[in-house]
């Protein structure tokens, strides 16, 4: 649940995450450092013939980013959606299943570089 940084280069990974209700989960929370952070969210799911799931991005207690994944968009959730993450900000990364068809295994992935602030 947390940014690791390697050198200049930063990354985060939720895991495969089963989910079995329409309640919210968090899958990612960190706080950044002296460093901004140019980064991709990328959200995925083990399968799209399920039911519609929507992620979002929350800084610092304000959404920045909402994307839902439909049933009918297999490939939508594999491109990586840009952000810019300042220093010191709290981030956190969570789904809401829509409705409850079906179980759904899915993850967020963050990759990207830091810069670091005088």
């Amino acid at each position: 649940e947390s940014l690791e940084l390697v050198g200049n280069h930063c990354m985060a990974y939720s895991g495969a995450v089963t989910i079995t209700d329409t309640n919210e989960h968090k899958l990612l929370n960190f706080t950044t450092g002296n460093y901004y952070s140019v980064v991709d969210f990328i959200f995925w799911r083990r399968s799209w013939e399920d039911d519609d799931i929507a992620f979002y991005v929350d800084m610092n207690g304000t959404q920045v980013l909402a994307w839902i994944g439909r049933q009918s968009e297999p490939n939508g959730a594999n491109m990586g959606i840009p952000l810019v993450i300042p220093s010191y900000t709290q981030v956190e990364a969570y789904v809401d299943k829509q409705q409850q068809v079906n179980d759904s295994i899915i993850g967020i992935n963050i990759t990207g570089r830091i810069y670091r602030t005088q």
